[in-house]
């Protein structure tokens, strides 16, 4: 008798030796007793009828241990697995005791008044939803302790820590996508293959739902080392760890692009458009979007503080009027300082990936440029207002080339070179054609917004200004602007 103090598969090797007992006895019975006992008394039907209902009844008593938590998530199914296999071999019996291929086991299970699954089918599917639960249950503890390793090994060397590299693609990652490349290929392969076809979907539909727990646990563990980094007291050590927190966003990003990948290798969608399993994949593709930003964005921001510190502070003042005849630019700065990020750090990225990421600084850095330029108590540029426009200009086309090499979407920089049409335009009659075509191109374009900017121009008055918006924001012209254009202003704030 085997239970499971002998054996972490007790029940797999239990139900082995039950199918042995089975063939022999059955054969013994087949070949023997029927020469023993009056034709009448059909003994060989008592016995299989005995045998299979003695099979039915442990079959049975075994699912209650698992319903009840009796049994691990190993034995669960390998009971469901032992149920099929049963039937299956009782299936075979023709072949293998009465040497009659022809012999119809559904005819004899329907003679004999017997089970053809050996549990009621409500049974059945109590145990593989419990099975289901309690794979999902431990494949969670495995991912749970998947995420604290990574996060021990970003802590256990903080200015040191080196991710994995791909040298085929010459991208980074971390342990985590090996260590759920074996969960999962245990999961979906090794167990899933054990349980019946219809429980697939529901494994599939529980594993991608811990997936995405696991991306929300991934995600909170990424956030705490950020803050952790940030607080850093000793400045040269905060220097360091930042290194290493880029060098650990850059990957986990990668990080995220490798798991999609690996759970396509898994995922069957045979099932079709109604299969859970298909809609939880597409809300991890959705969480893993989402993180994808979050982490790109701390990664800009790294960078937009650096820029912050050393060229935002400059920005149209009369200083930066000065510095084309002195040396190097704010915008060259800017350049200078997203391209040594770029070879240092987010080429490290899958292309696709450090694309998203580089419109993401563009589009901050865009936004930075205008809310310094719109920013509130801004002196005018009167008479130097033509060489702002042209200076601002030249940094717009600046900006706009360099991002546009960096294969990312460089085109809000339009907003800076149309912002200088407005502060050179020299005949104010054409000011209404001028912010209509503007609004046309950037619509989400407030009137607070425009009417800062023309105010720098200096020779305005703010009556003047806002005569020259309301034709621009009427419903005449609301009507014709362009409603797919690139969003930008929104997210900008009022202009006091």
């Amino acid at each position: 008798r085997l239970s499971s103090e002998d054996s972490e598969q007790w029940l797999e090797k239990h139900c082995i030796l039950l199918q042995e007992f089975l063939r022999q006895d059955l054969r013994v019975a087949r070949k023997l007793c029927p020469s023993c006992f009056p034709p009448e008394y059909n003994i060989f039907d008592f016995y299989l009828r005995s045998y299979h209902r003695c099979l039915e009844s442990r079959l049975a008593s075994l699912a209650k241990q698992a319903v009840a938590n009796e049994l691990q998530f190993r034995d669960c199914v390998a009971l469901v697995k032992w149920t099929e296999n049963f039937k299956s071999f009782f299936d075979r019996l023709g072949a293998e005791v009465f040497t009659q291929p022809q012999f119809n086991m559904e005819a004899e299970r329907e003679r004999l008044g017997l089970l053809p699954h050996f549990l009621q089918t409500d049974e059945l599917d109590r145990l593989v939803r419990h099975s289901v639960g309690l794979i999902s249950e431990q494949v969670w503890k495995w991912f749970k302790s998947t995420v604290e390793k990574e996060k021990h090994s970003w802590y256990q060397n903080p200015t040191g820590f080196q991710p994995e590299r791909d040298l085929h693609t010459d991208t980074t990652y971390t342990s985590l996508v090996q260590s759920l490349s074996a969960i999962l290929s245990e999961m979906m392969s090794d167990v899933s293959s054990k349980l019946p076809k219809h429980a697939h979907t529901q494994l599939s539909a529980a594993i991608m739902d811990k997936l995405v727990e696991l991306l929300g646990s991934y995600s909170s563990a990424v956030r705490e080392f950020v803050r952790d980094v940030k607080s850093e007291p000793d400045p040269s050590r905060r220097q360091m760890r930042i290194i290493v927190m880029e060098a650990i966003l850059v990957a986990s990003v990668n990080n995220l692009h490798k798991l999609i990948l690996l759970v396509g290798t898994f995922y069957k969608p045979e099932d079709g458009p109604s299969d859970v399993a298909k809609v939880q994949k597409a809300n991890l593709e959705q969480a893993c979007q989402k993180a994808s930003y979050e982490w790109n964005d701390f990664l800009a921001t790294e960078l937009l503080e650096f820029l912050q510190d050393s060229t935002f502070k400059e920005l149209f003042t009369p200083a930066w009027l000065q510095q084309l005849e002195i040396g190097e630019t704010e915008a060259q700065r800017i350049v200078g300082a997203v391209q040594d990020s770029y070879e240092n750090v987010y080429k490290k990225m899958f292309p696709h990936l450090r694309s998203r990421l580089m419109n993401q600084i563009s589009n901050r850095i865009c936004l930075e440029l205008l809310k310094a330029l719109l920013q509130p108590g801004r002196q005018p540029f009167k008479e130097m207002r033509v060489a702002a426009a042209n200076r601002l200009r030249s940094d717009a086309e600046l900006l706009k080339d360099g991002f546009a090499r960096w294969n990312c979407r460089a085109d809000q920089f339009d907003a800076l070179s149309a912002a200088s049409e407005l502060l050179k335009l020299s005949d104010m009659s054409m000011a209404e054609l001028v912010v209509s075509a503007f609004l046309r191109n950037f619509p989400d374009l407030r009137q607070d917004q425009l009417e800062a900017l023309l105010l720098l121009r200096g020779d305005c008055k703010r009556d003047e200004v806002r005569s020259i918006l309301a034709y621009a924001f009427s419903e005449e012209e609301k009507s014709r602007r362009n409603p797919t254009a690139r969003r930008l202003f929104a997210d900008l704030g009022p202009v006091k």
